[in-house]
């Protein structure tokens, strides 16, 4: 693997002019070797870094989330700041750029791309499928409640919210 110093202008100019231009791309080992002869020979460092570049790692997590609206009233509700385009949403969980997008198989899935960290990722992650959760539920509610109405042999005679958030609606015939 090569990799690039920085080096002045100056610097540039005089290993180009000492015939040594070819050797401004430098290995690792070479990188290593030119400030260990510096250090030997009592010369400060100039303070330039040689950083390597990090691999970007890409990983997917599937999701059980099928409804494109209400994953987007659940990113909303949840405050991720995302953009859409084209039925994909972006966003940034940590290090890692995220789009989510639909499957073949008709579900959404995580595409990530990032440092390896997927702490915050799985935190976004379990935040968002819990709202959508939630979104399932209201709107399965919603479609009860207004199946009944349209009915007029049934009626809602009670609806309660269990300490597990779950909801038992009861209906008389």
């Amino acid at each position: 693997m090569s990799v690039l110093i920085e080096l002045s202008p100056l610097e540039t100019l005089f290993w180009v002019l000492t015939g040594r231009g070819d050797q401004i791309l430098w290995t690792e080992a070479d990188v290593r070797e030119h400030y260990r002869q510096k250090r030997l020979r009592g010369q400060s460092s100039t303070g330039k870094t040689v950083k390597k570049a990090e691999p970007k790692q890409r990983q997917t997590l599937q999701t059980k989330i099928a409804d494109k609206e209400l994953l987007r009233i659940s990113l909303k509700k949840t405050n991720i700041p995302f953009t859409e385009n084209n039925s994909r949403f972006t966003c940034r969980a940590g290090n890692s750029d995220i789009t989510i997008a639909k499957t073949k198989n008709g579900n959404y899935e995580f595409r990530i791309v990032g440092d390896g960290n997927l702490a915050p990722v799985q935190n976004l992650y379990n935040k968002l499928g819990a709202e959508y959760e939630r979104q399932v539920q209201q709107k399965v509610c919603n479609n009860i409640k207004e199946k009944v109405s349209m009915n007029k042999a049934m009626k809602i005679e009670q609806e309660e919210v269990l300490e597990d958030n779950s909801i038992v609606i009861t209906i008389s015939v």
